[in-house]
């Protein structure tokens, strides 16, 4: 308390006056309290920030590098860090014509290499 220490439970005999200055120390710590512990958060809020922004773009770019290099290209149109990282954005229709392409060239493969099976076994 900053006004002296006295408390509400021993004085049973105080004035209503006393009581209502009691009340009135107690509420004025509390919000000094509740003030410093506004003022810490204010003050750390920054480094929170550039640390949460920091793991993010950590593991943003860990995954690109673990990815397969076909899905390393991603065309998007977002310039910065998704707030999910969970989010997957869609496909565009050049990677899914890409996707086709090497699709149709294994399928063309495989026909290919059962032809040849056929020829040697034949």
């Amino acid at each position: 308390m900053l006004f002296g220490k006295s408390n509400p439970a021993k004085r049973r005999n105080a004035s209503p006056l006393e009581r209502k200055q009691d009340a009135l120390r107690e509420k004025e710590e509390k919000l000094l309290q509740q003030q410093a512990q506004l003022k810490r958060l204010l003050e750390e809020a920054p480094r929170l920030r550039e640390e949460t922004e920091r793991r993010r773009r950590e593991e943003f770019f860990d995954d690109q590098r673990l990815a397969h290099p076909i899905q390393r290209e991603q065309h998007t149109y977002y310039t910065s860090i998704p707030a999910n990282p969970a989010y997957v954005p869609r496909r565009t229709r050049k990677q899914k014509r890409d996707d086709l392409y090497i699709f149709l060239f294994l399928v063309m493969a495989l026909i290919g290499v059962a032809i040849g099976v056929f020829y040697l076994i034949a």
